[in-house]
């Protein structure tokens, strides 16, 4: 840490150095450590809320479902190319769209574990930008290009 003291005009200028990053790992490794599981999660995030005003009906069967996916977007199909490289070791259940001229990832994240989920994420965040667009809405209003593991695909065509 720095410090730059001006006194003719009265200012003092404090510098230090912030290891953001190691703080955001942290936090994302601390956050799921006693959960293994989405349902954990879910349940906890559900416990903490104070009061939801309408009620919901309980599900048919025992195993809950999540529908989430996280969602990517681009401007050229170059962009994906050394993230499809990176990842297509990993196995996950990807998916591309195309809509309004832009590109689309999403990622299907419903048989993942939360440290999973927050690992990939960094992952794709350092080539892609998040995406407020949900998978629903790609489905309406999107043109699907490739499903399930575009990753594979987009590695045998883009060498």
């Amino acid at each position: 840490m720095g410090v730059c003291t001006y006194l003719d005009g009265g200012v003092e200028i404090v510098v230090t150095r912030s290891d953001a990053m190691k703080e955001i790992e942290k936090m994302f490794s601390t956050m799921f450590e006693d959960s293994t599981d989405l349902d954990d999660v879910m349940g906890d995030l559900m416990d903490s809320s104070e009061e939801i005003p309408f009620e919901f009906e309980e599900a048919d069967s025992a195993e809950v479902f999540y529908d989430a996916a996280l969602t990517y977007a681009f401007k050229d199909i170059d962009d994906i190319v050394p993230l499809a490289h990176r990842l297509i070791a990993e196995n996950i259940k990807t998916s591309l769209y195309t809509m309004e001229g832009g590109y689309y990832l999403t990622i299907d994240i419903n048989d993942m574990a939360p440290k999973d989920i927050a690992n990939i994420d960094a992952k794709v965040s350092e080539y892609l930008a998040k995406s407020p667009v949900t998978i629903h809405y790609l489905d309406e209003y999107g043109k699907l290009i490739m499903e399930n593991n575009c990753f594979d695909t987009i590695v045998s065509h883009f060498a």
